[in-house]
């Protein structure tokens, strides 16, 4: 029942949504960030590099209905400014009209082993003032506690409907 009332309006999210909560699902076997971490290569190793990336996953599921939901999961060494400047905020440019944005983690794994959440995540609208572009948004995340050394980790999902 639930499923079909998904087929006559996809663009019901929360209904998706509710539907893969009571459905039964296949297990995915998570990253573990600090194993990445404890491996990852140092700043004197690459010298001329601003940061490592140790993880930069997308995952896509199509939808029988033709939308479909991608989750992108990136981990990020920062070896210096460079690095910080570079990556320190996360701009996510989605279309507000027919896409929804789910940010699942968003932290840095400090020097000492201590995890910190962010907790600046903005909605922007760039384009606000052309008509044509006005559907065009951007999630941006402010990653906290940023330092020489540090490693962000963010992974979001991306719902096309």
């Amino acid at each position: 029942m639930w499923r079909q009332a998904l087929e006559i309006s996809p663009e019901f999210l929360h209904l998706r949504d509710y539907i893969d909560f009571i459905s039964e699902k296949e297990e995915v076997a998570e990253v573990d960030a600090r194993k990445l971490i404890a491996k990852a290569p140092s700043a004197e190793e690459y010298p001329d590099a601003s940061a490592a990336i140790l993880l930069n996953e997308t995952k896509r599921i199509i939808h029988l209905d033709g939308t479909s939901s991608t989750t992108y999961h990136k981990i990020i060494k920062l070896f210096n400014r460079r690095g910080i400047e570079k990556f320190g905020e996360v701009f996510i440019t989605y279309n507000a009209w027919g896409e929804r944005i789910t940010i699942k983690k968003a932290r840095t794994f400090k020097l000492d082993g201590t995890i910190i959440d962010a907790t600046s995540i903005k909605d922007i609208f760039p384009l606000e003032g052309y008509r044509l572009y006005s559907n065009i948004s951007q999630k941006v995340i402010s990653m906290p506690a940023l330092e020489e050394g540090v490693t962000i980790e963010y992974q979001y999902t991306l719902d096309d409907y």
